[in-house]
């Protein structure tokens, strides 16, 4: 398959050098608002430099391919290369599932403004809530992405700093951008972010180094200033390390030095000792194409090791059926036990008219709750079933998605109540905290679909495990690549085509989110924009299983 073409920027960069410095304490200076909470919250890198430490330059670049064009370099076998295209004018990856949110019941809006031109941000780009610097932070561009004006406007500032090239510019509702001399006219119109290369879930390639359980790295794993470091023999710039999943654009084959993995910077690393991740499939079920039948509960079988037997007892019942992992299994919602063990009635699960039974530690299922009165018939929201680890994406009180989740463990437990969705980031790099043990420290890059509700909480995709239906996660809300894309794609606040993030406003606050367990008496916490969330997280208790659950290890 073809490369990656790198024309775009899709992620936070894992390396800084000073303008990054200087980009991250301005940001830092002017999140001070809960409104850019979705950028500055601690798990997150709002933004980044301009170019990777310790990358190549462009000259030493140039001078590497002329090598190659003389044949003193061997270059790598294209035919043979086995990365993956990124059109520069994509849009969203789709399938057979609806990709219209607007059509779907979005809030509805004007016709679209026609824009005034595009632009293509060559730095990272800061958008603001007002015409004037020192305003509260609306979102991000990423360098090389570019982006839609709508007019040209006066500073409101006291005094105009924006002087340097075209000035002020509206680029959203609540949104402006100074024009500098690092944004060039182009005429390529934006592209959602982020943009899925052919034949992926995800937007880049993962893998990690081989390590053991407490995260040392059994053989190191060197990388490279560019290919042409490696082709050399030259000495690696750095050895990646362990507890940490990193992203590349290409996977390409050299018929001298074998397969090598190269990032966004052109760094690259020999793929020999490096585990890719081969994220989740697990989707849901949209209930107006797949419903369950009238007085059953829709659910999943959540262990790979699950049976459906003939009768509801482990000694004597026989074997019928070993359903897949994380396959569509309807219950009826009246539970049998014997001898301490909790069973299902699956219908027909033996042959027609000869039920059969599963443990129910086996299987999640949906219960719904009361709708929300508040929510208009056209209006999305989510609602999430800490218990049974499903997430439902609701459309005023009809259910469009159900799907599988994996929420805090009982050690980082996700917080309950009513939220909003405050903020949201095509792509970012996720953290442990600074105290964490050893056993628990954690970075992960490039984590797609990422919606902030409170603090460091998120809803993100999780490529690096399929435990969806567990308890998992260190207090976000993890979901499989499918299903966060479709989730983000259509929950408020909107990313505009060309952005990397996005924070609600007046006119377009954040999709409701509720997080519950049984019948908890929630507390609603959603603030007023520019009101910082409670210091006190009030999370309750932990979220202990009980016989409602089943987190015991396996192996998917």
């Amino acid at each position: 398959m073809q490369a990656m073409q790198r024309t775009h920027t899709h992620s936070q960069r894992a390396t800084h050098v000073s303008p990054a410095r200087r980009l991250r304490e301005l940001l830092r200076r002017l999140c001070l608002g809960a409104a850019a909470a979705g950028l500055c919250l601690g798990s997150l890198v709002a933004c980044d430099g301009d170019d990777a430490q310790g990358g190549a330059t462009r000259a030493e670049l140039d001078a590497d391919e002329a090598l190659v064009a003389s044949g003193e370099l061997d270059e790598e076998a294209d035919a043979d290369a086995e990365g993956v295209a990124r059109a520069d004018d994509a849009s969203d990856s789709s399938d057979a599932r609806p990709q219209d949110p607007a059509a779907r019941g979005a809030k509805p809006k004007a016709p679209p403004e026609q824009p005034l031109g595009y632009r293509v941000a060559k730095r990272t780009t800061m958008v603001y809530f007002e015409p004037r610097f020192g305003s509260e932070l609306r979102g991000r561009v990423d360098k090389h992405n570019s982006f839609a004006i709508y007019e040209l406007v006066k500073s409101a500032g006291a005094k105009d700093e924006c002087d340097e090239g075209e000035g002020w510019a509206r680029v959203a509702d609540h949104g402006y951008v100074c024009l500098r001399r690092y944004h060039e006219e182009t005429e390529r119109p934006p592209a959602p972010q982020p943009v899925l290369p052919e034949g992926l879930n995800v937007p880049y390639i993962y893998a990690h180094p081989e390590q053991d359980r407490a995260g040392n790295v059994a053989i190191p794993v060197p990388r490279y200033r560019s290919k042409f470091g490696l082709f050399r023999g030259q000495k690696p710039s750095e050895y990646l390390v362990g507890n940490r999943q990193y992203a590349f654009v290409e996977l390409k084959r050299s018929a001298k030095f074998g397969k090598y993995l190269v990032d966004e910077h052109e760094r690259v690393v020999p793929s020999v000792n490096m585990n890719r991740e081969r994220p989740s499939e697990h989707f849901g079920r949209l209930l107006g194409e797949q419903p369950a039948a009238d007085g059953l509960l829709a659910g999943w079988v959540v262990r790979s090791d699950a049976e459906i037997k003939d009768r509801a007892q482990l000694e004597r019942g026989k074997v019928v059926r070993k359903p897949d992992y994380h396959s569509f299994l309807d219950v009826r919602p009246e539970l049998e036990r014997h001898k301490g063990e909790a069973w299902y009635r699956v219908p027909d699960a033996v042959e027609p008219g000869v039920d059969g039974w599963i443990l129910r530690k086996n299987v999640r299922v949906w219960r719904p709750d009361e709708p929300l009165a508040e929510v208009k018939d056209d209006e999305y929201w989510i609602d999430i079933d800490l218990a049974q680890q499903v997430l439902a994406l609701y459309k005023g009180d009809e259910v469009e998605l159900i799907t599988l989740i994996s929420s805090g463990n009982g050690k980082h437990p996700t917080p309950r109540g009513i939220f909003r969705l405050r903020g949201k980031q095509s792509v970012g790099k996720m953290e442990s905290k600074d105290d964490a043990t050893p056993d628990e420290v954690y970075y992960v890059e490039a984590v797609p679909w990422v919606q902030y509700f409170y603090k460091r909480y998120a809803l993100h995709t999780s490529y690096w495990h399929n435990r969806f239906g567990h308890q998992h996660s260190h207090g976000c809300v993890n979901l499989a690549p499918a299903a966060s894309k479709y989730v983000f794609d259509r929950t408020y606040p909107r990313l505009p085509a060309g952005w990397s993030s996005a924070n609600e406003t007046p006119d377009e606050l954040g999709t409701t989110i509720r997080l519950r367990r049984r019948d908890d008496e929630l507390p609603d916490k959603r603030k007023p924009i520019g009101e910082p969330d409670d210091e006190d997280e009030d999370e309750g208790d932990e979220l202990g299983l009980t016989d409602d659950e089943d987190d015991e290890d396996d192996d998917e």
